[in-house]
């Protein structure tokens, strides 16, 4: 299986693993996405839903936890792509953005302070990011009983 994104800390533990879509999903759609990341049991303790509209943040260790963030993607992503949200993305170029969004947060290499920085300091995640790297389309074995 694939895993669209990977963020680590600057020791290379897995601090939040991302699925991204190019459609607009609904809240339920994004909690299952969340409950699926949640059963890889990857020891990310963040998950991430995004999509053209939405980037939802979710406590994987916390199954009783929704959101605990929730960024509208036009207002953060159009810092790294001025016009996004004016016509149709692809998928791969969403995911691009939001790992540019995400290193940005790691290394302040467009911004000293990235989009959205207080809320992810807020919810525990944007100190665990610092120095951090990412990779994209992780494949992971996954049991095979899902």
């Amino acid at each position: 299986m694939k895993i669209d994104i990977i963020a680590k800390d600057a020791k290379g533990h897995e601090v939040l693993i991302a699925e991204v879509r190019g459609i607009v999903l609904d809240d339920d759609a994004a909690i299952r996405t969340l409950d699926y990341l949640r059963e890889l049991k990857l020891p990310a303790r963040f998950g991430m839903v995004a999509d053209p509209e939405w980037i939802r943040i979710a406590d994987l260790e916390n199954p009783e936890d929704r959101f605990v963030c929730v960024l509208n993607s036009k207002d953060l992503l159009r810092y790294y792509q001025p016009d996004f949200g004016e016509k149709r993305i692809r998928e791969g170029f969403l995911t691009t953005l939001i790992e540019a969004w995400l290193r940005d947060i790691a290394y302040r290499w467009k911004s000293e302070t990235p989009p959205e920085l207080d809320q992810l300091s807020a919810i525990g995640l944007a100190e665990p990011l610092k120095d951090g790297s990412t990779d994209s389309e992780v494949i992971i074995e996954a049991d095979p009983v899902y």
